[in-house]
C-alpha cells in the first residue's frame, strides 16, 4: 500500500493531536461500553451484545487507523512485513466495523418488524455472526492488499483504492436503506410494537439510526480522498485530504460509546460507577 509521506508541518501536528484525542477517548469509551454491557445482566440482549461486539471491533479499527495517520512517526522505518500486516489488519477492522453495522441494522429490522419470531434470538447467534464478519473482512482485506504487495502499476492501484472506497460506502448504505424502507413500510401497516414499549423502542431506534448514519457519513471523506488523489498534484493538499479521511473514521469509531451511554436507560447508573 502506498502510504503518503508527510512533513511535520502545523497541519500534520494538528491532525496528529486530534487523532490522539480521538484514539484515547474512543478506546476508553468502547472499553467501558463492553465492560458495562458485560457487567449488567439486564443488557445481555441481542442488540446490546452486538453493540459490545461492534465496540471491540472499533477499538481495533481505532488503533490501526491511528497507525495510518501517524505512519511517518510510527511505521516509516518498520520492515515491510510489519507494514503489510498493519495495512491488512486495518482494512479488515474497517470492513468488519461496517459489517457489524449492517448486522445491527438487520437485527433491529427483525426485532421491530417480527418481534414474535425473534424473541428466541440467541446470543451465540450474535457471536457467530460477529466471527463471520471478521473472517469475511480479513479475506476481503487480503484480496485488496495482495495485489499491492505483489506489485501493480499506479493505475491499477488507483482502481483498487477507489473500488475499496465505493465498496465500503455502498455495502453499508444500500443494506441500511433497504432495511429502513421495509421497516417503515411494515410498521405503517402493523402494530408490532406493544403499548408501553414505544419509549424504549424509540430510544433504541434513534441510537441505532445515529450509529448507522455516522458510519455512512464517515466513509464519504475516504471515498472523496480515494477518487481525487490521482487528480491533485499538490502533495500538501493530498496529505490533508488523506488525514481528514483518517480523522473522520477515528471520530466514527469513537462516537458509538457516546451514543450508547446517552440513549441507554442505564446511563445514570453507569456514569455514577465511572
Amino acid at each position: 500500500m502506498d502510504v503518503p509521506r508527510h512533513e511535520l508541518d502545523a497541519d500534520f501536528i494538528a491532525e496528529i493531536a486530534i487523532g490522539t484525542v480521538l484514539l484515547a477517548g474512543g478506546c476508553v469509551g468502547n472499553a467501558l461500553t463492553v465492560h458495562f454491557i458485560r457487567k449488567n445482566h439486564e443488557l445481555h440482549a441481542p442488540t446490546f451484545v452486538l453493540i459490545a461486539c461492534l465496540a471491540c471491533t472499533d477499538i481495533s479499527a481505532l488503533i490501526s487507523r491511528y497507525l495510518f495517520l501517524t505512519f511517518d512517526l510510527v511505521l516509516s522505518y518498520a520492515p515491510d512485513g510489519i507494514i503489510n500486516f498493519v495495512v491488512v489488519f486495518g482494512l479488515a477492522a474497517l470492513h468488519s466495523s461496517n459489517m457489524h453495522i449492517v448486522i445491527l441494522a438487520h437485527l433491529r429490522y427483525k426485532l421491530i418488524v417480527y418481534p414474535l419470531h425473534t424473541v428466541d434470538v440467541r446470543l451465540r447467534t450474535i457471536y457467530r455472526n460477529s466471527a463471520i464478519a471478521w473472517i469475511v473482512s480479513i479475506l476481503v482485506a487480503l484480496c485488496l492488499e495482495l495485489p499491492m504487495i505483489i506489485g501493480v502499476d499506479d493505475q491499477v492501484a488507483y482502481i483498487i483504492t477507489v473500488c475499496n472506497g465505493f465498496y465500503l460506502l455502498l455495502s453499508t448504505l444500500i443494506p441500511i436503506l433497504w432495511f429502513h424502507f421495509y421497516k417503515v413500510k411494515a410498521l405503517r401497516s402493523s402494530t408490532a410494537i406493544p403499548s408501553g414499549g414505544h419509549d424504549v423502542t424509540g430510544m433504541m431506534s434513534v441510537m441505532v439510526t445515529l450509529i448507522l448514519t455516522s458510519q455512512v457519513v464517515a466513509i464519504v471523506p475516504l471515498v472523496t480522498a480515494s477518487v481525487t488523489m490521482s487528480f491533485i498534484d499538490d502533495i500538501h493538499l493530498r496529505n490533508v485530504l488523506g488525514n481528514t479521511a483518517h480523522c473522520f473514521l477515528l471520530l466514527n469509531h469513537s462516537i458509538n460509546p457516546v451514543l450508547f451511554f446517552y440513549f441507554s436507560k442505564f446511563r445514570r447508573r453507569n456514569i455514577d460507577e465511572v
